[in-house]
């Protein structure tokens, strides 16, 4: 039962049978409380997301091996991932299982989002997962309720709509987001984010919730980590025509808990250099990571 609900990952498996045994607390959450990290207790906690533009065959495998590298070297606590397809999802199974929780929001599409969650750091409450049903492209909002250090974190993985026809249909959804921020338990910190194929006339059109930050404009809105979909310097797609779209498709927005007990102090785009011997990048996509300072008693 153990292995089934870790999806076969014994390391995991076993770690939440030991966090299952029962303790002299006679108070339940005190055991999901504690229970955490046991390898490490961080000060810190940091979020990547990336798309790994998996639709795109060519290179499919050399691009998906060199994403993993990064995030290996990037050393997240939490991942969001869109576009994964089923090739590049077994390798990210047989790569990084020993080390993340692999969730899919679902492995019946042909295509989807999935969270990773570091195994001797983030601990998983609950998951679930919620269509936008009007959508033509199967997109989803992947939700899940975590514990790092004892702090309560609510993620929320989605890809929006894509291109400028569906921008109605975005919007649509990136309310659906928003709301469900805005009904979230307020003990709750809550990270949310992902390619939400965003841009300028899009943002003029949508209401932010007034608690809801975005992380990039928060700490300064530098230039250098503006453009996450940047054509001027990623050459993994060919455009026609004049100019090269720079778009800002990828972002995370923070909703603080009632004791503000986790801030955003950092900011940086990566798997930004080309495959050594490969002319492509692992993505036509920026990965984006945010880095938080965890208040400790």
């Amino acid at each position: 039962m153990y292995l089934q609900q870790h999806d076969w990952n014994l390391e995991a498996a076993i770690a939440y049978y030991y966090e299952d045994r029962p303790s002299d607390s006679d108070e339940p959450s005190a055991k999901i409380r504690k229970s955490a990290a046991t390898c490490e207790d961080p000060s810190r906690l940091s979020v990547l997301s990336w798309n790994l533009d998996g639709l795109d065959n060519v290179s499919l495998f050399t691009r998906t091996k060199a994403a993993i590298e990064t995030l290996k070297k990037e050393d997240a606590d939490v991942v969001f991932l869109q576009e994964v397809v089923h090739q590049s999802w077994q390798i990210l199974q047989d790569d990084l299982s020993t080390l993340y929780h692999l969730i899919p929001a679902s492995t019946s599409d042909p295509y989807f989002t999935a969270v990773l969650l570091k195994i001797t750091t983030v601990f998983l409450d609950s998951k679930k997962v919620q269509p936008f049903f009007t959508s033509v492209m199967m997109r989803k909002l992947q939700i899940l309720h975590v514990n790092v250090k004892g702090i309560d974190v609510k993620l929320m993985n989605t890809h929006l709509e894509s291109t400028a026809a569906h921008s109605v249909e975005r919007l649509r959804q990136l309310k659906i987001c928003f709301d469900e921020i805005a009904s979230t338990d307020p003990k709750y910190n809550v990270i949310f984010g992902g390619d939400l194929n965003l841009k300028a006339n899009d943002m003029r059109s949508a209401t932010i919730p007034k608690s809801v930050v975005d992380i990039w404009e928060m700490l300064g809105s530098k230039p250098e980590t503006r453009y996450t979909w940047d054509t001027r310097y990623n050459t993994n797609k060919q455009m026609d025509g004049p100019g090269r779209p720079r778009c800002r498709f990828d972002r995370f927005y923070f909703r603080s808990s009632c004791t503000k007990n986790i801030v955003p102090y950092g900011f940086n785009l990566t798997g930004i250099e080309k495959i050594k011997n490969c002319s492509k990048f692992a993505s036509d996509h920026w990965g984006i990571h945010s880095h938080f300072h965890i208040a400790t008693e």
